[in-house]
């Protein structure tokens, strides 16, 4: 929690691209926590960043969307549904940008397990 009070009150450009970089990493978990705060700190430039890179995922895990939501998932499988999680959450309540309607429809659409559609509650 340290590191979330220190990114929220020292967000510079030093820092934002220190979480670029993390965004970009084989850590899934680091990636998604990048995301995460580039959503919340970054301007509104980061969305296309952070959107690159998730489409590109999308694609290459799209093959396994029934794994996602098995109850006994490997450790690399839950850390991919982590990512996933992670990252849509931060493209939906980013603070720099909103998504409209559509967009979000698109997002729900890329969705592989109950965790992640969660974030997008039937109204």
């Amino acid at each position: 929690f340290f590191f979330f009070d220190l990114v929220k009150v020292n967000f510079t450009k030093g820092m934002e691209q220190i979480l670029k970089n993390a965004y970009k990493s084989e850590n899934l978990n680091e990636a998604g926590t990048a995301a995460y705060f580039l959503s919340l700190y970054g301007g509104k430039e980061n969305r296309e960043f952070i959107e690159k890179r998730y489409l590109r995922w999308v694609d290459e895990w799209k093959s396994r969307i029934a794994d996602f939501n098995n109850p006994t998932l490997e450790k690399a499988m839950r850390e991919q549904k982590g990512f996933q999680v992670n990252v849509v959450s931060a493209l939906k309540n980013a603070k720099s940008w909103k998504l409209n309607k559509a967009e979000l429809i698109r997002l729900k659409q890329t969705c592989f397990s109950n965790d992640c559609l969660g974030y997008f509650p039937d109204k």
